[in-house]
């Protein structure tokens, strides 16, 4: 039995949206000032890493903690005392003067920033499912990808993921959302695979970001698709199925964080060889998750 489908204004889903960027803001632009905040508090590069691996772990673990309360508590109170906490945290962080208080106020800005993910994905399940929970999925992902314009390093990924989700929310009318992901997922893999092929054949920096502009584009188009086929197969405790899903991502990406910047330093071909192997992962799950979801559709039919 499927949810009731509502229409949701614009206010509401721009309120998502911009609850959901808070998590890729407090990365995108923190990492444009990884570089001077090391010089005012005296560190590494390699120590200063450890604040994003921090805020990571506490985004991801955070959602886990989070699922239940939101299922039992509901969605408004817990969205307000988020809100609170991830402006205490990040005055906390802005004013930090030694490493020691920067990782505390990172680590608690990741919880609260974990409490209001997992509030927004649940809440786009209340509202939604099918083609219309992708389009909705597809605003805050093409916010992710608008907000690290505004950090110039990072401005072509941002320009990459944006094309990808509005793309993507064109695209979920016509396409099913199995197609849709699938593509995406593809799009990640044949990009990263040509950016690492650049690199052997001795391309320069020309060379490779329209590779990874590619793979970015293909993510803006997988994501709000893949979030929402893993929403859609659970009718009850959205709250815990949001946390599991959010926590399958971020959890991860913390671990995986410290180690691209080991192999960057090695070179430009580690880096790129374990970006070309975790789209290819990615793309295998992706597949066999499709794949057995029409198989299912088959058996019922």
């Amino acid at each position: 039995m499927g949810i009731p489908q509502h229409t949701v204004g614009f206010k509401v889903a721009a309120s998502l949206a911009l609850i959901t960027i808070l998590g890729p803001s407090a990365i995108d632009m923190y990492l444009a000032a990884i570089p001077q905040m090391t010089r005012n508090l005296n560190t590494d590069y390699a120590t200063m890493q450890l604040t994003l691996t921090v805020f990571l772990l506490a985004m991801g673990a955070g959602q886990l903690l989070f699922g239940q309360v939101i299922d039992t508590r509901g969605r408004r109170r817990p969205l307000l005392a988020g809100l609170v906490a991830v402006i205490l945290a990040s005055l906390s962080a802005s004013f930090s003067e030694s490493m020691d208080a920067m990782l505390l106020a990172r680590f608690f800005q990741g919880l609260s920033v974990a409490l209001l993910l997992v509030i927004a994905m649940s809440s786009v399940r209340d509202l939604y499912s099918g083609i219309r929970a992708t389009q909705l999925f597809a605003l805050p992902v093409a916010l992710q990808g608008a907000a690290p314009i505004l950090a110039l390093a990072f401005g072509g990924t941002g320009v990459a993921m944006l094309l990808g989700a509005m793309t993507g929310s064109r695209a979920a009318s016509k396409c099913s959302v199995s197609l849709m992901a699938l593509l995406g997922v593809a799009m990640m893999s044949c990009g990263s695979a040509l950016a690492l092929f650049t690199v052997f054949v001795g391309a320069d920096f020309y060379g490779i970001v329209p590779a990874l502009f590619i793979a970015v584009f293909g993510f803006g188009i997988a994501e709000p698709s893949l979030m929402s086929i893993a929403m859609a197969s659970q009718e009850q405790a959205l709250g815990a199925t949001a946390a599991l899903l959010g926590a399958s991502t971020h959890v991860p990406g913390s671990l995986a964080t410290p180690l691209a910047g080991s192999l960057a330093q090695i070179s430009a071909h580690a880096w790129l060889a374990l970006l070309f192997v975790a789209a290819l992962v990615g793309l295998t799950l992706v597949f066999i998750s499709v794949r057995s979801v029409s198989n299912k559709v088959i058996a019922v039919h």
